[in-house]
């Protein structure tokens, strides 16, 4: 027998934090089972760039084809990158150096078998036994079966990366959407709260309270801003609205009044133009205050008293004739006393007598200046023209 020394097997026995623990099995075949051996296996991850080394220790249990030695290993692997082994084993008995007649591989990666058999039977003589031959054929199978599977790896690896790229995108625009409703939900109810603000508000508005006061007259409640201040000489506050100054207006007109007193209780101020258009928007009454006021400059002209009337005269005999007729409702006044005669006072029954006897004459001595005749005829003409208008 001569001396030799094979790898037998190879097996993982543990892995943790990257670093994987082997047990290896070798066989000794020497002349002399007895002698003191010393077994080294020696093993490199990159090619003897550098190596590192472990000792043997003998085996109690027995092999048929020589002496049993065992080893551990404990090395790091990369996460992703399978683990190349290349080993050489020796041993020392006496002054002499026995090797392994080559050098033995082994790869080991996630997914491969933990176990490896290099060598189980050492026969001498045996012509077609070659360990070198059959590793060699394991460890072109055992490379060309890695870089299929690295292949198919690399593949997959490539379709989980696309897959989880495609779900984060999917759960982005998930979130996406997931944030646009709530922010369209939160929109909504921000609208809807600026909505019930927005009523609250009004409601919390205090209503505008419109101070009302009772005429003194018609007795009815109005605005204040019905009670006008009549003449702006008048001091006093306003009692009466603005609709019954009118018609005391109205009705002072149609007598002929150019004087219209406020109606006020102890006011007596005057109104004027500016004053009685404030109360009258009627046309015609103020043409009427208009044609009163001209009529005023003439000195003899006297309205009728009648209230149904409307009419006046020029009364050029003046206080020496003091009863007037109208001349259109044949009303009988008293220019003195301004009174509508109805029962006459002794004056008036005297200078009636005289005026009756008197008036023959007058009608046909007419002493009345042109100018005056002229205003007169001017005058009338204008209030028929009113009236028909009026009506």
């Amino acid at each position: 027998m001569s001396d030799k020394i094979f790898l037998k097997s190879i097996k993982v026995i543990g892995e943790q934090d990257g670093f994987i623990n082997l047990y290896g099995q070798v066989i000794i075949q020497h002349f002399d089972n007895d002698k003191e051996k010393t077994v080294r296996i020696e093993y490199t991850r990159n090619s003897w760039t550098t190596g590192e080394s472990v000792i043997a220790l003998r085996s109690p249990t027995l092999s048929n084809h020589g002496e049993l030695y065992y080893f551990e290993i404990s090395t790091f692997k990369i996460p992703g990158i399978a683990l190349h082994l290349e080993i050489l084993a020796r041993f020392d008995v006496e002054n002499s150096t026995f090797w392994a007649k080559s050098s033995y591989e082994y790869l080991y990666d996630e997914g491969f078998p933990k176990e490896f058999f290099f060598h189980d039977t050492v026969i001498e003589n045996i012509p077609q036994y070659n360990s070198i031959e059959n590793n060699n054929l394991t460890l072109d199978k055992e490379r060309k079966r890695l870089e299929d599977e690295r292949r198919l790896l690399e593949e997959e690896r490539k379709r989980y990366e696309e897959e989880c790229k495609r779900r984060q995108q999917e759960n982005e625009r998930k979130r996406l959407e997931i944030e646009r409703r709530l922010l369209e939900e939160e929109f909504k109810l921000l609208k809807e709260e600026r909505k019930l603000f927005e009523e609250e508000r009004k409601q919390q508005v205090p209503k505008q309270i419109t101070r009302k006061n009772e005429c003194s007259k018609c007795l009815k409640n109005f605005e204040v801003k019905e009670f006008l201040k009549i003449t702006d000489q008048c001091s006093h506050d306003a009692y009466l609205c603005r609709k019954c100054v009118g018609e005391h207006i109205e009705r002072k007109l149609n007598r002929g009044n150019i004087k219209i007193s406020c109606p006020e209780n102890n006011c007596h101020k005057v109104l004027n133009e500016k004053d009685v258009k404030k109360f009258v928007n009627d046309n015609y009454l103020n043409g009427m205050y208009m044609l009163n006021f001209a009529l005023s400059e003439i000195p003899t002209f006297q309205w009728c008293l009648n209230p149904s009337c409307g009419s006046g005269q020029d009364h050029y005999e003046g206080d020496a004739v003091p009863i007037m007729i109208c001349n259109t409702c044949k009303q009988k006044t008293c220019i003195v006393h301004e009174l509508q005669i109805e029962i006459e006072c002794e004056k008036c029954r005297q200078n009636y007598l005289k005026q009756e006897k008197e008036c023959k004459i007058c009608a046909e001595n007419e002493n009345i200046s042109s100018t005056n005749l002229k205003i007169m005829e001017m005058l009338i003409s204008h209030v028929w023209k009113m009236d028909v208008t009026k009506h």
